[in-house]
């Protein structure tokens, strides 16, 4: 652990202990505020260390009543147009048009290209927040459409200085990238600064244009003299995909210089100064919390977060013979030894300090033990009424309270969908013969059943007692999707001795060809369904089958 990251921990546990022992000597009730919801696209996955940073600072940023959903697109695996094309529609399904979003935040420059492909769309009426993106022409593209954010300090320079400074007698630049939309942003950056060091050879490599063996051979024949600076690398020649991870090490694994990069990877890199990733994201959480409070985002200015963070590793630092005089003061140090005593003494002040405050938490508990309890209680009881309200407990399906909320919204929505009434046959006979334990059996493996065909376009519900209820999304197969369901019913269920045989009626209705409204859509669903159990039960048919 380094200094500096002792420091910070250090506050953090000051800060943490003294707000616990305000809170058990006030032990206050607080009611249980309305959230506003935020939905956080990023352009990566929650693998990238950078995007960690982002959430966190996001979150930091906004205030305790206001909740955070995130998507990741994963550009850095595919990134084609068809692809985003799905990740939006997956958007769409997920969120229900996106009226329960109050504002988006997109982090880099994949997730706010999608936004802007779609800004007509569902992204037409909410505030947008961006960040962290590297292209200044996207920016500007999107603060005139009625967005703001922060573009992303590009720290190729900062890092190129450093290494320049680092190894004097290094002979050219080797800057490994792709043609990913970040890739394509980084190299133009590259190409503007590259007269600066027009006393080494700067070449780029794009990884998309060279096979994996070209790509090698190049890292090798760069030799010793080189400073290698790894800027992205998503994919080769032949198409295929790579993780930062494998990336970054066929490169380590080639090279017989350092390897830098713009954000710490570790892995053996020597070391890398990036954009700080975290205060961006606090950034874009407070502006996202003006635009909740009614600014509008065409009434903030642009910004950009220019505070780095430089991490260098000691030990690939010794390695290559290199000391710390030239790098910045507040650089961050991996694996750095020269510590270790202070170290000691920072731990056994901090003991000293935590068992002062251990012991007036003690004193300070004892006389609050009432309000803790009390609090405990409020919190359990607010977490039973919210899984209630929402999950019917024997099918662990969506409850009818569910049903009737996703019914209303998705009919105001206008978005067109089948609704399925299943009604189990002779269930009263089940419960006579069996008992009402393996009529509890039978629901529950019902609603098993019914659960494997979820997904972003089928979502099902018990509707009440042995009625269940389906909403499909995709309505030119419904005859295909009343078959389907009808199948669920075709193996009995089993028992430790014995198996119980049961059978479904099913009846359908279209939103909005056959009705235009809630209730009239579950009448058209209910009056399928009457038919079907009319003529022997055992069958499905759509409302619009009753006019044949």
């Amino acid at each position: 652990m380094t200094i500096p990251q002792i420091n910070k921990w250090i506050r953090n546990a000051v800060l943490v202990i003294t707000a616990a022992a305000l809170l058990w000597m006030q032990a206050p009730v607080h009611a249980i505020a309305k959230e506003r919801n935020v939905l956080f696209i990023s352009s990566y996955s929650l693998s990238s260390p950078s995007v960690r940073k982002q959430i966190d600072g996001i979150k930091e940023g906004m205030s305790n009543d206001v909740y955070l959903y995130y998507e990741f697109m994963d550009s850095r695996t595919i990134s084609s147009d068809q692809y985003v094309e799905q990740f939006y529609q997956y958007l769409v399904n997920k969120y229900s048009d996106m009226k329960d979003i109050d504002a988006v935040i997109v982090g880099d420059d994949d997730a706010l290209q999608m936004v802007l492909r779609y800004r007509t769309g569902v992204f037409k009426d909410l505030p947008v927040i961006y960040e962290s993106v590297d292209s200044s022409t996207r920016a500007e593209l999107a603060h005139s459409l009625g967005m703001a954010g922060l573009s992303e300090n590009i720290t190729i320079m900062d890092n190129l200085d450093v290494a320049v400074q680092m190894f004097p007698r290094a002979d050219q630049i080797l800057a490994v990238t792709d043609e990913s939309k970040s890739g394509q942003a980084l190299s133009a950056n590259l190409k503007g600064i590259q007269k600066k060091y027009r006393a080494l050879s700067v070449n780029i490599l794009d990884t998309t244009k060279h096979t994996q063996g070209e790509i090698i051979d190049y890292i090798q024949k760069a030799g010793s003299s080189a400073i290698i600076l790894y800027m992205s690398f998503n994919n080769d020649a032949s198409g295929k995909f790579y993780t930062s991870e494998e990336s970054l090490q066929l490169v380590i694994d080639n090279a017989s210089s350092p390897v830098f990069t713009l954000s710490w990877m570790e892995q053996g890199t020597i070391g890398s100064i990036e954009a700080d990733s975290e205060k961006a994201g606090r950034t874009a959480g407070e502006m996202i919390m003006e635009c909740l409070n009614g600014t509008s985002p065409s009434q903030l200015d642009a910004a950009e977060v220019s505070s780095t963070i430089a991490t260098f590793d000691v030990d690939v630092m010794d390695k290559y013979g290199v000391n710390k005089s030239n790098l910045p003061k507040d650089t961050v140090y991996i694996n750095d030894q020269s510590n270790t005593r202070r170290i000691i003494i920072l731990f056994c002040s901090i003991g000293a300090a935590l068992f002062i405050l251990l012991l007036l938490l003690r004193r300070s508990r004892n006389e609050n033990k009432s309000h803790e309890k009390k609090e405990q209680m409020l919190e359990k009881t607010s977490e039973m009424l919210k899984a209630e309200a929402e999950v019917d407990e024997l099918t662990q399906l969506g409850n009818r309270r569910t049903l009737d909320r996703e019914l209303q919204r998705t009919v105001e929505a206008g978005r067109k969908f089948v609704l399925y009434l299943i009604d189990v046959d002779e269930f009263k006979h089940i419960n006579d013969n069996y008992g009402h334990l393996d009529g509890d059996a039978v629901l529950r493996e019902i609603g098993r059943r019914l659960g494997t065909l979820k997904n972003r376009t089928i979502m099902p519900y018990r509707y009440g007692g042995d009625e269940f209820a389906v909403m499909y999304f995709y309505s030119e197969q419904q005859e295909t999707m009343g078959s389907t369901i009808l199948h669920l019913f075709d193996a009995p269920v089993h028992r430790e001795n014995y198996d119980i045989p049961i059978s479904a009626s099913v009846g359908s209705s279209v939103f909005t060809i056959d009705a235009e409204s809630r209730d009239d859509l579950i009448a058209k669903a209910d009056e399928a369904l009457y038919a079907v159990k009319e003529n022997g039960r055992k069958n499905y048919r759509s409302y619009q089958s009753l006019s044949k």
